[in-house]
């Protein structure tokens, strides 16, 4: 019995690895084939089909979840950046100076550049002239 279990165990893990790397438009011309060369006399049992195209839906649906969700994922962590840093227009903040490493600067975000993968913000320090600084480089919110 235990050497049943072995081939049981390796055949559905092979079908997993082929369901894996054949496409939808594969699966039903390989189906399409077997069927056109299936004895008619005597044909496979009706739980091995049922189950083949069971096990190749459930594949199909969790890679389109996958799917799905990275792009929801994607786009949850694009609004929240753009609601974290919209937080921060007309506010009076202290930063790190990306300019002269170990200094800060104090000035009042004036907008928000988003050209870069991670927006930031535009301060407008006093005196200087406007910086691009990170979120991650804000120290504190003054006013």
């Amino acid at each position: 019995m235990a050497e049943i279990g072995a081939i049981t165990g390796a055949t559905q893990a092979a079908t997993t690895n082929i369901a894996s790397i054949v496409n939808k438009d594969d699966f039903l011309k390989l189906l399409t084939t077997q069927l056109s060369y299936q004895d008619p006399f005597e044909p496979m049992e009706n739980t091995e089909f049922v189950s083949q195209m069971a096990q190749f839906t459930s594949l199909e649906q969790m890679a389109n979840l996958n799917k799905s969700f990275e792009t929801f994922s994607n786009t949850l962590s694009l609004a929240m950046n753009m609601e974290t840093t919209i937080a921060f227009l007309n506010k009076n903040v202290v930063a790190n100076d990306t300019l002269n490493t170990g200094k800060t600067v104090e000035g009042k975000v004036t907008g928000i550049d988003y050209t870069g993968t991670v927006p930031s913000l535009i301060l407008d320090v006093t005196g200087v002239g406007t910086r691009n600084i990170g979120l991650a480089d804000v120290l504190k919110i003054v006013s």
